[in-house]
């Protein structure tokens, strides 16, 4: 059911929603996000990285943000079981080789995560909000509508986040989240090429977050 605050609604987002969220992801979450900036995405890049993004909606653990009929802003989700609804691998074999950098690196934090988070979690990766929204609390409400939803749902064991600034780690860590990993980015290499892609990034560090999901976390 959808839930309204300050004229803006939030609901679950399905497959019916994928051509919206390839234009956020493509146009707010690529043109902000500091490694989509520093691997310099042309616009066919970042289309193709939207494409992507959009196919996790096939999870059916996504959140939106919507003005009336309009998408002002998304949180795509990934849970742990992703290979199943999609596969990765062979949309690799479609794209322009800066696309796949990044997505190799997507399944590189899957890796991590399943390593610190266990089997049964359920991830936040992409949150993007229209520009001219911004100020408004948007962002924070997908994080914490998504919380509740995956909590209720009673579907995972943990819910898991990145986070790649102090005020970022902060609100999470204020919404119950633990650290368990950092990563430094100049340590990562691509698994095909062994060249250090996000050396030269604004961000100098990612840290994993996780918070365990049971009817009574904390919300």
């Amino acid at each position: 059911m959808p839930i309204e605050t300050s004229g803006i609604y939030y609901r679950l987002l399905t497959v019916n929603d994928k051509k919206d969220v390839i234009e956020s992801v493509a146009n707010h979450f690529c043109m902000m996000d500091p490694l989509c900036i520093s691997l310099k995405f042309s616009e066919k890049e970042r289309y193709e990285y939207a494409t992507y993004a959009a196919m996790f909606l096939a999870d059916n653990t996504s959140i939106g943000a919507f003005d009336g009929d309009q998408l002002c802003g998304v949180q795509i989700n990934c849970s742990s079981h992703y290979a199943s609804v999609v596969n990765v691998e062979k949309y690799l074999q479609s794209v322009s080789p800066k696309t796949k950098y990044f997505i190799r690196f997507d399944d590189f934090l899957q890796k991590v995560m399943d390593k610190f988070c266990g089997k049964n979690y359920i991830a936040g990766y992409w949150v993007s909000v229209d520009e001219a929204y911004s100020g408004r609390g948007v962002a924070q409400q997908l994080v914490v509508r998504s919380i509740k939803r995956n909590t209720i749902s009673g579907q995972f064991d943990s819910i898991v986040g990145i986070a790649t600034a102090p005020e970022s780690k902060h609100i999470a860590e204020k919404y119950g989240f633990n650290l368990v990993h950092k990563m430094k980015m100049s340590d990562y290499e691509d698994e095909s090429t062994g060249e250090r892609i996000f050396a030269d990034a604004s961000i100098a560090s990612m840290h994993f977050v996780f918070k365990p999901l049971t009817p009574k976390a904390n919300l």
